[in-house]
């Protein structure tokens, strides 16, 4: 088995990302290239896009969501994506396929019966046919009775009528679309309208789409991070593996893949990244153990979703913004809104470039500008916002 080291994968990391050689092209050419963003309802998406597109400003993305060019899409990880136009059949067909058994569950346990659901489906596209509306709107103008309170035992499994498991059903049918308020991601607030897509349902020839895919942005990576990111099991992550004629390599003992035609290892270019939370970066891996130097794994960072904090090495989802060059995590940056400062801090490994760290703070205050706010996630406040950013003020690096 072919051996590659740890500088080769992470120039390859940095090269599959689009970090290395930021692109000016379209928004959907740079999701495809580099892979569905997720959004949560903060800057994330914003910052993602412009680190690897510098054309790729908030009014260009929100224009290019406002023309369908690329949408947003329930996909991997019952998670809300960017997705370009061509993989949103691809990501609805897969969320479907995720969300099987747990949408039978609900129903079983709340009592929806088919016939139930397609009453109120019918009064939603009833209700769409004067144009788009949001949940809130449609809940007011369905005919009374139509929906139905799931009471305490809905709200035990998260759905409180019958209402969400409609506009679901119907999402995956490729009947109604969802578009961001507005078309911007910087919230969570969806209309729906009207649609005729042809979704299909999940098949085999998928799961070798999707792991070609994968392979191209986040290679070399192993079966469990391809399964742990797509939502597949371990079984069929690597019989996709298999159909996707995969390359297995050994990186420091772990067996991970390249795509077949993968190529030489890029150059190194230097190029410096500031990064958002949750980046593809580290949320295609694991953790992020190969991404910073062993002595710094231990450094203190605040996990995303979770009460307790978690250590640089181990992320794969950090609320912390991070710094990188060529694949290597630099340090960490925060947004203080009651300063209205941007903070940052490098590790002692780091060489310090004035310049690029000073383009990379106008291309962040820029976006933080035309937004109107520097969350991480809809649900984020400017109190936690200065608290990370007085972390890292006091960080003290090994």
């Amino acid at each position: 088995m072919a051996q590659i080291c740890l500088s080769d994968a992470r120039h390859r990391w940095a090269a599959a990302q689009g970090l290395d050689a930021p692109r000016v092209e379209s928004v959907a050419a740079t999701l495809e290239r580099t892979g569905w963003v997720r959004t949560l309802g903060g800057l994330a998406g914003y910052l993602a896009l412009s680190a690897r597109n510098p054309s790729a400003t908030v009014e260009a993305v929100n224009a290019a969501v406002a023309s369908g060019e690329v949408g947003v899409s329930p996909a991997v990880r019952g998670c809300i994506y960017l997705v370009p136009r061509a993989h949103q059949g691809l990501a609805l067909r897969l969320a479907q396929k995720l969300s099987e058994k747990r949408l039978a569950k609900e129903r079983e346990k709340l009592h929806i019966s088919d016939d139930e659901l397609a009453g109120v489906g019918d009064a939603i596209m009833t209700a769409l046919a004067d144009g788009p509306r949001t949940t809130a709107q449609l809940r007011k103008q369905l005919p009374d009775g139509t929906v139905r309170s799931l009471g305490d035992a809905g709200k035990k499994m998260g759905v409180t009528s019958t209402l969400p498991p409609a506009l679901r059903q119907l999402e995956f049918a490729g009947r109604i679309a969802r578009t961001p308020v507005d078309a911007r991601l910087d919230h969570e607030r969806y209309a729906w309208s009207r649609c005729e897509r042809d979704v299909g349902t999940w098949s085999d020839a998928d799961a070798t789409t999707l792991a070609t895919l994968v392979l191209r942005w986040a290679g070399p990576l192993t079966r469990k991070e391809l399964a742990a990111w797509t939502g597949l099991n371990q079984t069929q992550a690597k019989g996709a593996l298999a159909a996707a004629n995969a390359v297995a390599h050994e990186l420091e003992g772990d067996e991970v893949f390249l795509g077949p035609d993968a190529g030489p290892t890029p150059a190194a270019t230097g190029t410096l990244r500031w990064l958002p939370a949750m980046d593809n970066l580290f949320a295609l891996r694991a953790n992020a153990r190969h991404l910073v130097d062993p002595s710094l794994h231990d450094v203190p960072v605040t996990n995303f979703g979770s009460r307790r904090n978690g250590t640089l090495g181990a992320m794969s989802q950090p609320i912390e913004r991070t710094i990188v060059r060529d694949g290597e995590v630099l340090g960490m940056w925060a947004w203080d809104p009651e300063t209205e400062a941007i903070v940052h801090t490098l590790s002692p490994h780091a060489a310090d470039d004035d310049d690029a760290h000073d383009a990379e703070r106008d291309r962040i205050r820029a976006a933080f500008s035309t937004v109107g706010h520097g969350k991480v996630f809809s649900l984020d406040t400017d109190a936690r916002m200065s608290a990370r950013a007085q972390r890292l003020r006091e960080l003290r690096w090994p």
